[in-house]
């Protein structure tokens, strides 16, 4: 299975000619160049989208495919690693490195953002702001400098910020629709997932979490204010109702395919805050806010589940085995059975990589039902 992945690494950088699976059918509808990769609208994904303005999609070269054929060269690296194969995994990260390097080249510094890149005008940049100018931060390929500057657009309603976030386009751009017109404005909760994703990579919590708490709003009000009341595929950036489609009618109803992305993973893991659950290390990542009550019951975690409720200071933990919460920064060993922590003193922020203090006892032991 792991040499499989490499299939549909080498399907995008060398056509069909390169190693296929037996059932393969369908062409490949991308093409690798020297500075990037040609793409269009629909196996982006991005269907209507505006990028390429008046140069067509034909005449850009698209950053998002270049940030996932980097980051699926990163993660074969890691996995080659996990299993002991040093060779695969140099093989790999050293590909990863020159995709990196070259993504630079896809970096504005005059708007402080990765855009994509016209083929026919050497160095220039097709201006088209989109969600998809932070998968290269993603795929781990920005400066922390650049994230920051790029992370503006994010709280600025004129672009990629206000009540429904990460709109499909820029609120400034031309081909903005206020009903969102699928690709040309709507809010997409993958697209929405990604820019949140690599905000958590670089260890910006806090605002992870307000993009998605004022996402996870903006989607119970439509379900509330809407009907029929359901997830849909796309929502509009403007008023809690459903995105238009390409067609101008309203977008696909119980849509619990990526839109489910918000009302589950975004919930669990950055409102609430549990954002990394590890079964092989027995460690669990939380950056809680820190206010009210906020917790998870029966939480999967490897074979088992854990309930995890912070109230009024006190951390209440239930596990069948032990395990280490990492809670704010802090290690937290927990015994089997669970127990009861004190975190008054712990300051509650969202640390990026500070030095950690450790308790090893709990206050309480015990796997009474938590209230």
């Amino acid at each position: 299975m792991f040499s499989k992945i490499f299939f549909s690494y080498d399907w995008f950088e060398n056509g069909d000619s390169g190693q296929l699976f037996d059932w393969a059918a369908m062409p490949r509808l991308a093409k690798r160049l020297r500075l990037g990769y040609m793409w269009s609208g629909l196996p982006s994904g991005m269907d209507n989208t505006p990028r390429g303005a008046g140069n067509h999609y034909d005449g850009i070269l698209w950053l998002d495919l270049l940030a996932q054929q980097g980051l699926a060269a990163l993660s074969i690296a890691r996995l080659a690693e996990a299993v002991g194969n040093p060779e695969c995994a140099a093989r790999f990260l050293l590909r990863y490195e020159q995709k990196k390097e070259l993504m630079q080249q896809y970096w504005d510094e005059a708007s402080g953002c990765y855009f994509d890149r016209l083929i026919s005008h050497g160095r220039e940049f097709c201006r088209v702001l989109t969600p998809a100018s932070f998968w290269p931060f993603l795929a781990e390929m920005g400066t922390p400098e650049q994230l920051e500057t790029a992370a503006r657009t994010l709280t600025d309603d004129r672009m990629l910020g206000g009540v429904a976030p990460c709109p499909s386009v820029s609120r400034s751009d031309p081909a903005f629709d206020p009903a969102g017109g699928y690709w040309r404005g709507g809010v997409w909760v993958p697209t929405a997932y990604i820019v949140i994703k690599a905000l958590e990579k670089y260890g910006c919590f806090d605002l992870a979490r307000q993009l998605s708490v004022r996402l996870l709003r903006h989607m119970q009000r439509t379900f509330e204010e809407f009907s029929p009341h359901t997830i849909w595929e796309c929502y509009n950036p403007t008023a809690p109702r459903p995105s238009t489609s390409k067609n101008g009618k309203f977008c696909r109803p119980d849509f619990c395919g990526w839109s489910a992305l918000g009302p589950v993973s975004l919930l669990i893991e950055n409102v609430i805050g549990i954002h990394q659950v590890d079964a092989a290390a027995r460690r669990i990542r939380w950056n809680c806010p820190g206010t009210g009550r906020c917790g998870v019951r029966n939480l999967r975690f490897g074979g088992e589940t854990v309930t995890l409720l912070h109230e009024n200071g006190r951390l209440h933990v239930r596990s069948r085995s032990p395990f280490t919460l990492e809670w704010n920064g802090r290690d937290i060993a927990c015994p089997a059975g669970g127990g009861e922590f004190d975190t008054s003193a712990q300051q509650h922020d969202f640390p990026a990589a500070a030095g950690r203090r450790h308790v090893d006892q709990p206050l309480v032991v015990g796997t009474a039902e938590l209230q």
